[in-house]
């Protein structure tokens, strides 16, 4: 979506097919008081810090959830466990967090001693062309599995339920169309 905002116009092109205009007077972009009203109650005292904090918390979950479902097959139940192995502790520093490529990699004693056609740079080449939000939304389930002391749930239901489909789950659906 492209957004271009001006004195007399505004557009919002969602796709190529659709256009919006208003004009001058559109009370929403030229009325100084009601823009004035609603920074104040954004910036007043009134709002509760929690209640912010758990919107927060909800466009967070919204956008794991999100950008997991758009990874739909990327993996296998082994390459999710070689990365699980990688780092077995239930908090990640930010780097790993990044770079899972790297980390990976690192954690097999790097380059020199992988060959090119080993599982785990296999798996890294796949990982270095992930954006960030994907290593992060990856990050954040790992973090999740690694976290369930319980293991009340073998980890491919857990990461079924957060949303992302291994390739397991893809080729078992395509099996049941």
């Amino acid at each position: 979506m492209v957004t271009t905002i001006s004195k007399t116009t505004y557009q919002i092109t969602a796709s190529c097919e659709s256009n919006y205009k208003a004009d001058q007077d559109d009370i929403y972009f030229n009325n100084q008081d009601y823009w004035s009203s609603v920074i104040q109650t954004r910036v007043s005292r009134n709002v509760n810090p929690n209640s912010v904090a758990k919107q927060v918390i909800e466009r967070y979950g919204i956008m794991i959830k999100t950008t997991l479902e758009s990874m739909a097959g990327m993996l296998d139940e082994a390459e999710l466990l070689m990365l699980l192995n990688a780092n077995p502790t239930p908090f990640w520093k930010y780097r790993d967090a990044i770079d899972l490529a790297t980390m990976l990699v690192e954690s097999h004693g790097g380059c020199e001693s992988l060959e090119e056609s080993s599982p785990q740079i296999i798996l890294a080449d796949k990982l270095v062309v992930l954006s960030i939000s994907q290593q992060v939304a990856l990050t954040d389930l790992l973090e999740r599995i690694l976290r369930n002391s319980e293991y009340e749930k073998y980890f491919t239901e857990q990461v079924k339920e957060a949303g992302l489909l291994l390739k397991e789950h893809i080729s078992h659906l395509d099996k049941t169309a």
